[in-house]
């Protein structure tokens, strides 16, 4: 489980590419913020690095596949 509404946000936005800074902005927090939040993030689930928050984004559903066409012009 994920306690606390900005993690969702957190994770979500790491899985999708963004910056600190643009998580920190989606959020209304300081880019300093962000990293402490990641560092509990990565604490708290036992994760060691960003690429393992992404695979826990997907695994626990906060994340789902981009669904792309497959139509060619």
């Amino acid at each position: 489980a994920v306690p606390c509404r900005g993690r969702p946000v957190t994770i979500v936005g790491i899985g999708r590419g963004h910056t600190d800074r643009e998580i920190a902005t989606n959020l209304g927090i300081g880019v300093g913020d962000v990293a402490r939040r990641v560092e509990r993030l990565l604490a708290t689930l036992g994760r060691r690095d960003r690429t393992q928050l992404v695979v826990f984004a997907y695994e626990s559903g906060l994340l789902t596949p981009a669904v792309r066409s497959t139509t060619r012009g």
